[in-house]
């Protein structure tokens, strides 16, 4: 009978070390995966910024305005990502897969849009009264038509493509009769 009881405590005993050691060495290799920030620069608001602090010749309001709205674009160009990205990231994290330096790294993203946004926001309410709650709505507006936009182009190129074809193919079919 003792015999057993060693041999179950044998075997819990290893069980529970290699758990241990098998917990240690996931949490030392995520650790030492060195993550991408989440997004590349932000390239609009660096335009922005710069065209903020131009001095000679300053800029138009019209330029000012529309840079702004770019910029606005790209925010919402990102936080579009981020709601695609939150969903699977969040799962996962919860199975172990990734460590929680990318997990911070996202939340660090959304920290960042956060702000940017609403400086946008309070730098769109300078120009025209209000303008501030309207100017995401419209950024995604203009995203919307220019995937439409891209989307028509590429379809007509399609078409012009097959018409292309098929107009080669009658040829070459009547010069052979």
């Amino acid at each position: 009978m003792s015999s057993w009881v060693m041999a179950i405590t044998y075997i819990g005993g290893m069980l529970l070390v290699m758990s241990a050691f098998s917990f240690i060495w996931r949490r030392r290799k995520t650790a030492t995966i060195k993550y991408e920030p989440w997004f590349p620069e932000h390239t609009t608001r660096d335009i922005y910024v710069s065209l903020l602090q131009e001095k000679s010749p300053p800029p138009t309001e019209l330029q000012l305005k529309s840079a702004l709205l770019r910029r606005a674009m790209t925010d919402v160009e990102r936080m579009l990502k981020l709601g695609e990205d939150r969903p699977a990231l969040v799962s996962l994290v919860q199975k172990g897969l990734v460590g929680e330096d990318l997990w911070n790294s996202f939340l660090k993203a959304e920290q960042e849009l956060q702000q940017d946004i609403m400086e946008v926001t309070a730098e769109a309410d300078t120009f025209k009264e209000d303008w501030g709650q309207t100017i995401l709505h419209t950024a995604n507006q203009m995203l919307l038509k220019m995937d439409e936009a891209e989307k028509k182009k590429s379809n007509s190129g399609k078409d012009n493509k097959g018409k292309v074809s098929i107009i080669i193919n009658l040829i070459f079919f009547l010069i052979l009769i």
